[in-house]
């Protein structure tokens, strides 16, 4: 069965804004948005930070990739992955295979002010010290890229872009694609 449009996956570090572009790319190109974060929660019972300290981030990321398993293959729908979604196991794959892959891609310096106001709901960056954040996302981000690189799609993001004018790039680029 042919697909009527491609799915979209979001791929990127965390605060890329993922979920809120997501959203907007979804409306604009009427498609069902799905937050693998909230899929996860729904389907294990808690919050990801409730996840991750109850079971640990092994046995998380194993959670992650059974909730992203059921998802994946659904027809036309603009997937908001978790940032380290992409890094284990066949997770990549699984999105390259069945997805089209849009990589957020931010500097390290949008990245620590998207975050600081909700870091504490962040599990790998909640005792991270705010005047640490940059030399932690730096090089966390940089192991990250190797993984992000392989997207089908990388939308370079600046300071002022809105996650509407983001979702319209690519939009047009998806639909280039």
């Amino acid at each position: 069965m042919k697909k009527s449009f491609p799915s979209i996956a979001l791929i990127g570090y965390m605060g890329s804004g993922k979920s809120s572009v997501g959203q907007h790319l979804a409306q604009l190109l009427s498609l069902e948005w799905v937050d693998l974060d909230r899929e996860v929660e729904k389907l294990w019972g808690g919050s990801i930070a409730e996840l991750v300290e109850r079971y640990g981030e092994v046995r998380f990321r194993k959670m992650e990739a059974e909730t992203l398993l059921k998802i994946v293959t659904r027809d036309s729908i603009v997937l908001s992955t978790g940032g380290g979604t992409p890094c284990y196991g066949v997770n990549l794959s699984l999105l390259l295979q069945n997805t089209r892959v849009v990589y957020l891609q931010w500097s390290v310096s949008s990245l620590v002010r998207h975050v600081q106001q909700e870091k504490a709901h962040r599990p790998l960056l909640s005792d991270v010290p705010e005047e640490r954040l940059s030399d932690f996302i730096g090089p966390h981000l940089l192991e990250r890229n190797a993984f992000y690189q392989k997207a089908h799609v990388t939308e370079v993001c600046r300071e002022g872009d809105t996650p509407e004018a983001i979702a319209l790039r690519i939009a047009q680029k998806i639909r280039e694609y």
